[in-house]
């Protein structure tokens, strides 16, 4: 049944598999477009040239975005929209009732390095005026929504990504190969090469590293390690074939990874940032105090069995099929407002 015979536009900067967020989209948009009389992708970069009945507006930058965006929605009818990023704020300037989903790591990405204090006096009074402008501001941690979210929404809620990797599990794990998931970047893997510095004169297992390379220099000196593997980016990971998976991220908001590998019980040993501590606890790893290496050291060397009791709520909470129903409701809340 469709929403009040209702049109959805989507306005993002970038529509494909480029970042979590972006993923997150599509995965969203897989299960609601057939709700809508009409869906329309707004952006500047796009790697999908179809897409399921879908139309995809390709423009050429950012005040493009807001021209056709205003063309589309003055005709057709009535129309809701969805951003998933920074520049959400210019659906409210067409005067589109929309939501947003806030899947950064603002502002506690801004103390990672000079680079990012710098972009943080741009990218944060973005994300300020499009959650203000939002209808309803979706949050996918409990953390970021009150750290960050809560400060300027009318209206917030929590709604997990789903998981986009499941399997069977194995309690006996193969090997002690440990596995890391994210590209390669400063944020994600500055704090690992201290960590493997602390290894010295000790029996490493091999350290998987899946993810692009963005930032060359990381990658030069994580491959120095005679134990790390740098892998690249794989759409299919055998969790079975690692005995944890561990997280270096100086800063997070909640990565499905980390759900992926709890589900398919997998321990997670990681610094406590963001919300890892919403779905990592004793029963299935460690949450490790941030730049504490010598216990993530310990932790991550040490042959506990982890007993992952209640693992049922996170299959429930972290499924796509979950959250777009979750998601349906928020639509129809924004669409049949007066």
């Amino acid at each position: 049944m469709r929403i009040a015979e209702m049109n959805l536009v989507i306005l993002t900067r970038q529509f494909g598999t480029y970042t979590g967020a972006t993923v997150s989209t599509i995965e969203l948009l897989k299960r609601i477009y057939c709700y809508f009389n009409r869906v329309v992708i707004v952006t500047m970069r796009s790697e999908l040239e179809e897409f399921s009945n879908v139309e995809i507006v390709l423009v050429k930058d950012r005040k493009h975005l807001q021209l056709s965006l205003d063309e589309i929605v003055q005709n057709d009818g009535e129309w809701v929209g969805y951003s998933d990023d920074h520049l959400g704020w210019m659906l409210k300037e067409s005067r589109v009732p929309y939501i947003h989903t806030y899947h950064g790591n603002w502002p506690d990405v801004r103390y990672l390095n000079a680079e990012m204090f710098l972009k943080s006096f741009y990218f944060i009074p973005q994300y300020k005026r499009t959650i203000v402008g939002a209808e309803i501001s979706v949050s996918v941690s409990k953390y970021m929504k009150s750290k960050f979210v809560d400060n300027y929404s009318k209206k917030s809620e929590v709604i997990y990504n789903g998981v986009l990797q499941t399997g069977g599990t194995s309690k006996k794990k193969k090997s002690r190969r440990i596995m890391m998931i994210g590209n390669v970047d400063r944020r994600k893997y500055s704090l690992a090469i201290k960590l493997f510095n602390e290894f010295k004169g000790e029996s490493i297992p091999p350290i998987d590293i899946y993810g692009s390379i963005i930032d060359h220099k990381i990658g030069k000196r994580l491959s120095r390690f005679p134990f790390v593997n740098l892998m690249g980016k794989k759409s299919y990971i055998d969790f079975n074939s690692y005995s944890r998976l561990l997280s270096t991220s100086s800063c997070e908001n909640l990565p499905v990874s980390i759900v992926e590998a709890l589900l398919q019980e997998l321990p997670v040993i990681s610094f406590d940032v963001g919300g890892i501590g919403e779905v990592v606890t004793k029963d299935n790893g460690e949450i490790i105090p941030l730049n504490d290496f010598s216990l993530m050291r310990n932790k991550l060397l040490s042959n506990r069995v982890y007993p992952f009791e209640g693992e049922e709520l996170l299959k429930e909470k972290f499924n796509w099929d979950y959250s777009a129903k979750k998601y349906m409701k928020l639509f129809k809340k924004i669409g049949m407002k007066d």
